[in-house]
């Protein structure tokens, strides 16, 4: 929609599309949470978890909110002219990322709070001092060497070239552990490989919605079972 206005934001053909990515950042504000925590660039956003080895519930919870925002910034998109949205939900595993700037940012405004404490320094001087504390190099660590989200955004920017067409939430048929539940309203499932990467090789689902049962997290892997499932056995 931006190349109308020459991907020029101040160009009178920007207002519709820069209408429909504020109203996207701000579904995705309220839909996120400190318990389900997201990352916005422009027209994406990226939502990630850690499984817990012992129990299926908090994959299947992740799976609920990402449903549950998709279907928020669905509705809205529609309201502001878009066309649909397309998500998709990967596993994979993930190696630690780095904090050097979170925490150097931390300390920074650790010590400005312990310089006020002692009267070393007033408020107005620290609120002053804490514009300059700045990380010069940002990241979120738990999005880096993260393959889950190297899956997804390979799945997703692949679209329709890569078999997951138009405006569907595609979910990994990893995460089941004995296939797709019968409560679970989704396309039969989509062999997905992407080119030079076949060890990120999947299969999707169109999801279209969820009939409420009992103990459906039952029916979704732990981490530890996923970790068998993904692990790449020594040769």
């Amino acid at each position: 929609m931006m190349e109308k206005a020459g991907f020029d934001p101040t160009h009178p053909a920007a207002r519709k599309p820069l209408a429909r990515l504020r109203a996207f950042h701000d579904v995705v504000s309220r839909q996120s949470g400190v318990t389900f925590p997201t990352l916005v660039m422009n027209d994406g956003a990226v939502a990630y978890a850690a499984a817990s080895p012992t129990t299926p519930d908090p994959v299947w919870r992740f799976v609920q909110r990402v449903w549950q925002l998709y279907q928020a910034a669905t509705i809205v998109d529609a309201k502001e002219g878009g066309p649909g949205l397309r998500a998709v939900i990967a596993v994979g595993l993930r190696a630690k990322g780095r904090r050097d700037g979170i925490d150097a940012q931390e300390a920074a405004f650790a010590e400005l709070i312990d310089q006020v404490a002692t009267a070393q320094m007033t408020v107005a001087q620290a609120k002053k001092a804490s514009r300059s504390i700045r990380r010069s190099f940002d990241v979120v660590p738990t999005l880096q060497a993260n393959f889950a989200f190297a899956r997804a955004y390979l799945a997703e920017t692949g679209g329709s070239k890569a078999g997951l067409p138009g405006p569907n939430l595609y979910l990994d048929a990893k995460v089941f552990r004995h296939g797709v539940p019968d409560w679970i309203e989704a396309d039969p499932p989509v062999v997905w490989s992407p080119d030079k990467r076949p060890s990120l090789s999947t299969h999707f689902v169109a999801v279209h919605g969820f009939r409420l049962v009992d103990r459906a997290a039952e029916h979704f892997r732990t981490g530890r079972e996923l970790y068998d499932v993904l692990r790449h056995a020594a040769s």
